[in-house]
């Protein structure tokens, strides 16, 4: 009886032994069993620059996101429509440097956006282009930036301001220019202290080391500092009327007398390797390349970022709209008053073997 007892206690023991092993091994399997990773696809249709933030509350984001299935896929497959999806965003980011934004509609169709002026420039780039300052007195050689009124003078000091981070100045003083931000108006302008010195005629030639020179078709300097100094202002345009009235052929003698007498001041005292070119139409077509001519020609290291962000917002507080006239304002005598000083003008250079420009 007693072994009886001992033999089914040995049975119950092996049972529960066998069932704690087979317990063990279930467990371990769970554990190291490889799984298949689910996946959710991202949505590539919708992989495109966006101009605001969507418009979905969070309530349907949820829902979206709730209904979209999920699909295994495996890793190769996730490696591609990631390389996809990096390629596509590098590819929008480049577009967007460039100034156009490529998207595609349901349809395939490809539409090209030119973004504005201000979606191309981010905090840091405002905040770069609007950073200037003077050099200390002595700092730097005194360039005169020349030329007749109504050139685009101070345009091209907005730009030279940005693309080099100086304050420019002038000889006149004008009080509306420095309240505008042109901070170095005020300035004594043979101290060296700024980049460049605006002058319509040249001052004090010997303290002057080079000269950049301005060059307006005649005909537009003539109509543009017209509508200033009749229109009351940089930026103003003036009433037709008033071209019916002596002032305005006075203005084209003056200024065709002023013209030549600028040309012949800056080829006789200055030798052409101090004294720079500079024509307003290359300004409105080929502003990266006259940027950097002039940067070079003064001297100074270029920063690509100014740069960038100088042709960004290449336009300042006193840029004057374009207004046309419903009549030609330049009849035959004041028209050959003005091809008169242009044809000078070409003599001249050539005389100095400095480059021709056609005039319009």
């Amino acid at each position: 009886m007693v072994k009886d007892n001992q033999s089914v206690a040995g049975c119950k023991s092996a049972y529960a032994l066998l069932v704690y092993a087979a317990i063990a091994v279930v467990y371990v399997s769970l554990q190291f069993q490889p799984s298949t990773p689910v996946i959710r696809p991202p949505n590539f249709a919708n992989l495109q620059p966006r101009p605001m933030r969507d418009s979905l509350d969070h309530g349907q984001r949820l829902a979206e996101t709730k209904n979209q299935s999920l699909l295994p896929i495996n890793a190769t497959s996730a490696s591609s429509l990631l390389t996809s999806a990096i390629r596509q965003y590098t590819g929008t980011a480049a577009a967007k440097r460039t100034g156009n934004i490529k998207i595609k509609t349901p349809d395939e169709t490809e539409i090209v956006a030119q973004p504005t002026r201000e979606s191309l420039n981010d905090t840091e780039m405002s905040s770069l282009c609007d950073k200037m300052r003077f050099m200390p007195e002595g700092g730097l050689p005194v360039v005169a930036l020349a030329s007749i009124p109504g050139s685009g003078n101070t345009w091209l000091r907005y730009l030279i301001e940005r693309v080099t981070g100086i304050y420019t100045g002038s000889i006149y003083n004008d009080r509306s220019l420095y309240l505008g931000g042109f901070k170095g108006e005020m300035k004594a302008p043979y101290t060296g202290e700024t980049v460049v010195v605006k002058m319509h005629g040249i001052r004090q030639p010997w303290n002057i080391e080079k000269v950049i020179f301005l060059a307006r078709d005649l005909y537009g300097a003539i109509m543009a500092d017209f509508n200033r100094s009749k229109g009351k202002g940089h930026t103003k345009v003036v009433n037709e009327s008033v071209y019916h009235t002596k002032a305005w052929p006075n203005t084209v003698k003056g200024l065709s007398r002023r013209w030549k007498s600028l040309v012949k001041q800056i080829t006789d005292k200055f030798t052409n390797e101090n004294l720079l070119v500079v024509r307003y139409q290359d300004l409105k077509t080929d502003l990266p390349n006259q940027l950097r001519r002039i940067v070079e020609f003064l001297g100074l290291p270029l920063d690509e970022k100014r740069l960038n962000c100088t042709i960004q917002r290449t336009e300042g507080n006193f840029h004057r709209p374009k207004h046309a006239l419903s009549f030609d304002p330049f009849q035959k005598p004041l028209r050959v008053v003005v091809e008169n000083a242009m044809k000078e003008t070409q003599i001249k250079f050539k005389q100095h073997n400095l480059p021709l420009f056609r005039m319009n």
